[in-house]
């Protein structure tokens, strides 16, 4: 810490002694001059203002010495050799966002999200008009029993080769069969997170009747947010579902079975949740970005 004592303050910078009378000393029965000993007073006061103002502390030192160490500890004697040593590991890591970026980024022909309702709602003592969405808990709130809707535009943005969908949802109703995050197939089935009474939360990109993963019982909690992302990768034939920054399953994915996905998801499908956190990704994210 820096220093912390009240300098003696003396200005009268009197008169300095003779050199002979600097190499003599004092003698027997001297009595030195007051400009002499104002000298003396203003040389030590200057001196030790001096060290304050220039001088470092014992902790301000180790702060230095700490400095000149790397992530790694390695201690530097040139602190230069430290700095290039953290922008080089500083440049992997910025390399590493701008690919995370590039790979969440909206593409310019990417469709715009809709929120609808075709009446007004009052929702705590205010009145919204027509279209006009609920914001609350964190989030967007939806709920479909009012013929509210919130729908994403599928294409160029989700691609049923690769991509990973993250989500953040407060349920304000727990019973079977909610559908969140739900993608037609042209065909049959579906892509579907989707959560019970039990507060069970499963993932499936087959039949409405086929294979998921799911979570146990209790997970999902009414007026409580979870998270999940849901992950597909054609190329490693599975697709994953994370809930809460733990990764629960894994199934088998092949792409040509179901084919491409519809032009639509219906974020929140047929019960009132609130939607806190979307984020969609071109890419099937790696574990350690999708766990916590």
């Amino acid at each position: 810490m820096p220093f912390k004592s009240e300098l003696p303050n003396w200005e009268n910078k009197g008169q300095a002694p003779s050199s002979s009378k600097r190499i003599a000393g004092w003698l027997a029965q001297d009595r030195p001059p007051a400009e002499w000993m104002n000298w003396f007073f203003n040389r030590v006061y200057k001196f030790l203002q001096e060290i304050q103002e220039r001088g470092i502390s014992k902790d301000e030192y180790k702060e230095v010495e700490d400095f000149r160490k790397d992530s790694a500890g390695t201690t530097h004697a040139d602190i230069s050799k430290r700095l290039s040593s953290e922008i080089s590991i500083l440049k992997k890591e910025n390399a590493k966002l701008v690919e995370s970026t590039t790979a969440t980024g909206i593409p310019l022909n990417a469709g715009t999200p809709n929120f609808s309702r075709a009446t007004t709602r009052t929702y705590k003592g205010r009145t919204y008009p027509a279209n006009s969405p609920v914001f609350d808990m964190g989030g967007l709130l939806v709920d479909p029993s009012l013929s509210e809707s919130f729908t994403i535009p599928t294409a160029n943005i989700l691609n049923a080769n690769e991509g990973t969908v993250e989500v953040g949802i407060v349920p304000l109703v727990l019973v079977d069969t909610v559908h969140y995050c739900r993608i037609d197939y042209p065909s049959t089935g579906r892509f579907l997170l989707s959560m019970s009474s039990k507060g069970t939360i499963s993932f499936a990109m087959d039949e409405s009747t086929g294979v998921y993963i799911a979570t146990a019982a209790g997970v999902a909690k009414v007026n409580e947010i979870f998270t999940a992302a849901l992950r597909w990768n054609h190329k490693a034939k599975e697709y994953s579902l994370f809930v809460n920054g733990k990764k629960v399953g894994v199934r088998y994915y092949d792409r040509t079975v179901k084919g491409d996905f519809g032009s639509t998801m219906s974020v929140i499908h047929n019960n009132a949740a609130v939607i806190t956190k979307l984020r969609f990704s071109n890419i099937a994210r790696p574990d350690k970005e999708l766990t916590y």
